[in-house]
């Protein structure tokens, strides 16, 4: 999901580049309780009938279900701040530790690669003096052509 903020000289430019998200932190938690739910029951019904092995197996379910669900919320709450202002461009992410990555927008270079079989989603990155960082990697093509234009014409200034 790509949302932009641009100011009124339309030369700085704000954007929030993010996943989208399909449950939120407690939705996926409610999903986790029904599925535990479902895997107790049917665990609880073999272990009546004898065959005590199951529970073992259906915890181990359960934490692959819960581990698999955490690592998924926590990708889709990633996320990518852009700020293009006068004169530098800062680039923020939650994998970098908050800290934002300076260029200086004189100097900075946007560069699209696209796969030439068509296989692979396109990459965009952006940065000068040869250190370049990837951004709208979790974008789907058409928004990160979208992106692609909104940077080219705010740096560029056309």
């Amino acid at each position: 999901m790509l949302l932009a903020n641009t100011h009124s000289n339309g030369h700085e430019l704000e954007l929030l580049i993010q996943p989208n998200r399909n449950l939120s932190w407690s939705e996926t938690r409610l999903v986790f309780l029904f599925l535990g739910l479902c895997i107790a029951v049917v665990a609880v019904y073999f272990f009546t009938l004898g065959a005590w092995l199951v529970l073992p197996f259906a915890g181990l379910e359960l934490l692959v279900i819960g581990g698999g669900l955490y690592f998924q919320s926590c990708h889709a709450h990633q996320q990518q701040v852009i700020r293009v202002d006068a004169d530098s461009i800062s680039i923020s992410s939650a994998k970098e530790g908050g800290q934002p990555v300076y260029f200086s927008r004189a100097w900075s270079k946007l560069v699209h690669t696209r796969d030439p079989s068509g296989w692979y989603p396109s990459r965009l990155f952006i940065g000068s003096h040869g250190k370049f960082i990837e951004i709208g990697k979790c974008l789907i093509e058409s928004e990160r052509e979208t992106l692609a234009d909104n940077l080219r014409c705010t740096i560029e200034g056309a």
